[in-house]
C-alpha cells in the first residue's frame, strides 16, 4: 500500500466524520498542516496511527485498506471496534459513535449533509461554559423528529447522548398522571426530604445509614429525621432493613439503585434557565411533543404511599460512619 493510499483514506474517513483538517489536528494535538501533509502522501508517526483510526471512527485495517471482507451487519462492526478499544475508553467511544449517528440523522433530515455536519462538528469538545469572545458555547444539541427525540451535550468536560424513540401511542402513554408528578414534586419540596434522599446517593452503593447518621449530617432532630425516613420508605424511595449493631437491633436505610435520578436532577436543572441559553437545534418534528394529556392508566397502580419497610433476617452490613 502506498502512502498516497493511506492519505486518501485519512481524507475520506475525515470527511465522512464531518471533521475539518484543523479539527482533526486539534484532536490529535498536531497542526492542520500536518494533517494536510498526510493526506497528500506524507506518513504520520506510527505511534499516532491507532489514535487517528479512533478519531476517524474506523479500524486500522480500514485505514490501510487491508479489510478483505465486511461484517454481515453494523452491529458486528461496532462490536469489533469496541473490542479493539481499551476498556477505559469504551464509553467515550460509544458516545462518539452515538453522536455521529445523531448528526447524520439531522443532516439527512435537513438534506444538507455537508453544511449540517460542519455546524454540528464546530461545537464538539468546546468549553461548555465559555466560548469564543467569552460567550457560552453551543455544546447542547436538541433534535426532534416525529419518531422521537435526541438530546446531547458534546462539551469537552461533559458528554451525554439521549436517544428516545416515541411509542406508537405517544410519549404521554409512558408517563404517570399529573397527580403522581405533583406528589413527587410535593414530596421533595418539603423541608429536608430531598437532602435525606441525596444523602444516600453520597455513600458507596449499597451502604446503609441510620437515623442517627441523618441527624448528625443534617443537624435535625431525631423526630424529624424519623418522620422523613418513614415517608421516603412509604413512597419506596428508600429501603429499610432491621439489622444487628453491637448486639442491638436497629433500623438502617439504603437508597434503591435508581441511576436515572442523576439525569433527572440534571435535566431539571437545565430547565432553570439563567440568562441566555444556546442550543444547536434541529426542530424537524411537526407533531406536538405530547399528543395527548397525561391520564392514569386504569390497569396501572397509581403512585401512593404504602408501608413497604423490609424486615429481612438480621444481617451484618457496613454502616455509614462505621468501619471502612
Amino acid at each position: 500500500m502506498t502512502n498516497n493510499t493511506l492519505g486518501k483514506n485519512i481524507a475520506r474517513f475525515r470527511e465522512q466524520a464531518g471533521l475539518s483538517q484543523s479539527e482533526l489536528g486539534r484532536r490529535l494535538s498536531v497542526s492542520s498542516q500536518a494533517v494536510s501533509r498526510w493526506e497528500h502522501g506524507g506518513l504520520p508517526d506510527t505511534a499516532l496511527l491507532p489514535k487517528i483510526a479512533m478519531e476517524l471512527g474506523c479500524s486500522l485495517d480500514a485505514l490501510f485498506s487491508l479489510s478483505v471482507s465486511s461484517p454481515d451487519n453494523t452491529e458486528d462492526l461496532l462490536s469489533q471496534e469496541l473490542q479493539r478499544t481499551p476498556p477505559d475508553q469504551r464509553l467515550k467511544q460509544t458516545i462518539r459513535y452515538a453522536w455521529h449517528m445523531m448528526k447524520m440523522n439531522g443532516a439527512l433530515a435537513e438534506d444538507t449533509v455537508e453544511s449540517f455536519f460542519t455546524v454540528a462538528s464546530s461545537c464538539e469538545d468546546a468549553d461548555r461554559n465559555i466560548g469564543a469572545g467569552g460567550k457560552s458555547s453551543t455544546t447542547k444539541c436538541s433534535f426532534t423528529f416525529n419518531e422521537g427525540l435526541m438530546l446531547s451535550s458534546v462539551a469537552s468536560d461533559f458528554k451525554y447522548i439521549l436517544l428516545m424513540q416515541e411509542p406508537e401511542d405517544g410519549f404521554a402513554s409512558i408517563m404517570k398522571d399529573i397527580g403522581s408528578y405533583q406528589k413527587l414534586f410535593g414530596l421533595f419540596s418539603r423541608a429536608h426530604r430531598l437532602e435525606v434522599f441525596l444523602l444516600g446517593f453520597s455513600l458507596p452503593q449499597g451502604r446503609l445509614f441510620t437515623r442517627d447518621y441523618v441527624c448528625e449530617q443534617l443537624r435535625i432532630s431525631p423526630e424529624l429525621a424519623q418522620e422523613i425516613l418513614d415517608e421516603l420508605c412509604d413512597y419506596r424511595m428508600l429501603g429499610c432493613h432491621s439489622i444487628q449493631v453491637f448486639g442491638k437491633c436497629t433500623e438502617a436505610y439504603v437508597c434503591h439503585e435508581i441511576p436515572m435520578f442523576i439525569p433527572f436532577l440534571y435535566f431539571a436543572g437545565a430547565m432553570m434557565r439563567e440568562g441566555k441559553t444556546y442550543y444547536m437545534s434541529a426542530a424537524l418534528r411537526t407533531d406536538p411533543l405530547l399528543r395527548s394529556t397525561l391520564v392514569s392508566d386504569p390497569n396501572a397502580p397509581s403512585w401512593e404511599p404504602v408501608s413497604s419497610k423490609q424486615q429481612p433476617s438480621h444481617s451484618a452490613y457496613t454502616l455509614a460512619g462505621k468501619g471502612k
